[in-house]
């Protein structure tokens, strides 16, 4: 799998500059060309869960994932539905098995309220497809193995237009390299079924 290290070193080689400048926000445009990634399909390298257990009272609870897309919200085999802020005082102030949810929490998308508030202690499964972040140069996730040269050209595309340089054969490289994603992640999702 390609690490954070690797897809700076391949920025370097790609760009063919060792300005400090450079150097010093690599790990930054890769981060972001991975959030792009991240919301732009519903990556099968990106597919997660987690449960957040509730407790009696409080409504609000932050999972440790960022969302990019939520494929739903589970209370054991019962689904939960997803309610707007509009609608939210139609649920009312009860407390109560959890029959909605909305998530919160902006770009992180990681904050979600239940309605009506947790009477008690219930595992709310959460699914989706998340946002990765690599911190660490030894950090890798599926989806950089899966999406190492559409990572390294849209760094490269914030890169070049840092540096003053002209983004566009990166910027088609990318979008190249994003249908060609599309359609082998669309033939992954076809054989898992």
């Amino acid at each position: 799998m390609a690490n954070l290290q690797t897809l700076m070193d391949m920025m370097s080689l790609m760009a063919r500059t060792d300005a400090p400048d450079f150097v010093n926000n690599r790990k930054d445009w890769i981060n972001r060309a991975i959030k792009d990634i991240c919301f732009t399909e519903k990556w099968t390298a990106t597919e997660d869960e987690e449960t957040v257990t509730t407790v009696s009272g409080q409504a609000s609870y932050t999972t440790t994932k960022r969302w990019a897309f939520v494929n739903g919200v589970w209370l054991g085999s019962k689904e939960l539905y997803p309610i707007d802020t509009a609608s939210a005082p139609l649920v009312g102030q009860t407390s109560g098995e959890p029959g909605y949810y909305r998530n919160t929490g902006g770009a992180s998308q990681n904050t979600f309220t239940f309605y009506p508030t947790p009477d008690g202690a219930y595992n709310i499964a959460i699914k989706g497809h998340v946002v990765v972040e690599l911190v660490n140069p030894g950090d890798s996730h599926a989806l950089t193995f899966f999406a190492t040269q559409a990572i390294v050209a849209r760094a490269l595309v914030d890169a070049f237009l840092h540096l003053g340089r002209d983004p566009s054969v990166w910027e088609a490289r990318f979008q190249a390299e994003i249908e060609r994603l599309r359609k082998a992640d669309s033939k992954r999702q076809r054989l898992l079924g």
